[in-house]
């Protein structure tokens, strides 16, 4: 009768090939650097761009914006307009807030992490909606038409670009400055 060996359950193997997977990873990650330190006298600007490249991707890794970043620094700007008075408000600032706040409380907003990148999109309907035009396949665009069409900001290296832009003169009435200016008498 022949002995019969027992084999390791699929979890113990599965974690035995990932472990080598990890090892030989980490193995040739450590010789490309190893032997690009080596070859950076050779080439200087092989080596700077390299590591400009890898330096710019960590950034923006790391400064990625989330969406809890995003929803506070909302929360910073209804402060702040709060703090100044109504009769001096941006008109484009009002209504940023204004559009944003109607998103987030219709439940119409999404926010993608990509990575390097946050995107916010405008939903044409809120997620929990039923209805037949939200529902059928045929009456939507294309999933990627639809994300670029309604983009409402980006966020990279640590802010969201298109709300600190609209944002900037938030207690500056464009409209006062250009009605005075029309009213003035011309000399000359």
């Amino acid at each position: 009768m022949a002995a019969t060996q027992a084999t390791k359950p699929l979890w113990r193997r599965a974690q035995a090939r990932v472990v080598e997977y990890v090892k030989n990873l980490i193995n040739d990650y450590k010789t490309v650097a190893i032997e690009s330190i080596e070859d950076a006298p050779k080439h200087p600007l092989r080596t700077v761009a390299f590591l400009g490249t890898v330096t710019g991707i960590t950034t923006a890794v790391v400064m990625n914006p989330t969406e809890r970043q995003m929803l506070d620094r909302l929360a910073e700007w209804r402060l702040q307009m709060g703090l100044v008075p109504n009769s001096i408000h941006s008109t484009l600032a009002d209504k940023t807030l204004v559009e944003r706040t109607d998103l987030l409380n219709s439940n119409r907003y999404d926010y993608f992490n990509c990575v390097l990148f946050s995107l916010v999109v405008r939903r044409r309907y809120d997620t929990k909606a039923r209805l037949y035009a939200s529902q059928d396949s045929n009456l939507k665009d294309w999933p990627w038409n639809e994300i670029f069409k309604n983009v409402i900001d980006i966020g990279a290296f640590g802010r969201f670009w298109m709300l600190e832009q609209k944002f900037v003169d938030y207690d500056i009435k464009v409209e006062e400055f250009n009605e005075s200016t029309a009213k003035a008498p011309k000399t000359g």
